[in-house]
């Protein structure tokens, strides 16, 4: 998934890509590629939605060089969430950003995550 930054895209501008209803009563693993390459970087966003509300998973902001990079991404104990995958485009046009081979497994991370 890739979103583009080019013009007429504004500085702020988001895009977002939700998933399937999850249920994970002991917790699960979010796994994904990224690639946030460009001098104008803006934000990559993971959200986990809840009939209660919202919660920032993982946040990233910059270039992150011309790499992909993996994510490891721990998910709380839940039952009937979605996560959101936020891309805000930086202040230039060089702010694409892409995410690729995206899992979610029962348990905890056994790569180093990050939990927010």
């Amino acid at each position: 998934m890739y979103t583009e930054a080019s013009s007429p895209r504004q500085p702020g501008d988001s895009a977002q890509l939700q998933t399937p209803v999850y249920s994970f009563p002991s917790g699960a693993c979010l796994s994904f590629w990224y690639n946030m390459y460009g001098t104008s970087m803006g934000t990559m966003n993971v959200i986990m939605n809840k009939a209660t509300g919202t919660m920032k998973l993982w946040t990233l902001t910059g270039n992150q060089g011309r790499a992909w990079q993996m994510a490891s991404v721990s998910v709380p104990s839940s039952s009937n969430y979605t996560l959101t995958f936020e891309g805000i485009r930086g202040p230039g046009f060089t702010s694409d950003m892409a995410i690729d081979d995206v899992s979610i497994n029962t348990g905890t991370c056994t790569l180093p995550g990050e939990l927010l």
